[in-house]
């Protein structure tokens, strides 16, 4: 007599997980059966893994709370995160997280309709944040109680909808580094930026250029 041997194949458990256009999200995530979502691979990962998206226009509001991960686009003109106008593109919270070479375009929320962070460690290179609007605090970035280093990146076009928001950045309690960017073109009845020391706040810009914004550069 022979006893049958059934043999199952591991499920998939990263350290890389892949996010492609035209993936699915009943797929494992693994480079030959891709995720659709970028929100379905930070659901998957753990501490330490990396997320790897190709080019591709994403309708998504993606959260995620206490990560520590890598999130790479393909380019940064070509992978573009649209906010669809229903809350911020990327909202992340407790967490230290690397994220580079995405467009976030088209974000709406009172507390930064391109990126809401708080209580975050924080690399962000190569972005474009673009087109974003806020009807209270901040279109651009919405920072709170985190360390920040923005490096090549562009901050433009985001703006203010009749509220006394900043239109690139605003942030409390928060270490903000900004390295080889342009901040331009932003609209706000009030500030380009809200950063002020007495509310706890060190921003550095190094070789960066702030220019066109409606209402100020500073």
């Amino acid at each position: 007599n022979y006893e049958d041997v059934i043999t199952t194949e591991p499920s998939y458990a990263g350290p890389k997980w892949y996010v492609t256009s035209n993936g699915s999200d009943e797929n494992e995530g693994s480079e030959v059966n891709p995720f659709v979502s970028i929100q379905n691979a930070i659901n998957a990962s753990s501490d330490g893994d990396t997320i790897i998206v190709s080019s591709g226009t994403y309708t998504e509001n993606i959260n995620f709370n206490d990560k520590n991960i890598v999130i790479i686009g393909a380019d940064t003109e070509t992978t573009i995160i649209d906010g669809n106008e229903n809350g911020s593109v990327f909202n992340v919270v407790a967490s230290n997280v690397s994220i580079s070479n995405f467009t976030f375009q088209n974000g709406l929320s009172p507390e930064g309709g391109g990126l809401r962070i708080e209580n975050c460690t924080i690399d962000l290179d190569s972005l474009v944040i673009r087109d974003n609007m806020t009807d209270d605090n901040a279109a651009g970035l919405w920072i709170v109680n985190s360390i920040v280093n923005l490096n090549n990146s562009k901050i433009i076009n985001n703006g203010t909808s009749g509220s006394p928001g900043a239109s690139a950045i605003r942030s409390t309690n928060s270490n903000l580094s900004i390295t080889n960017s342009l901040i331009a073109n932003n609209n706000s009845s009030s500030y380009t930026f809200w950063n002020p020391s007495w509310q706890g706040n060190t921003t550095t810009f190094n070789n960066s250029i702030i220019t066109g914004n409606v209402n100020g550069d500073v």
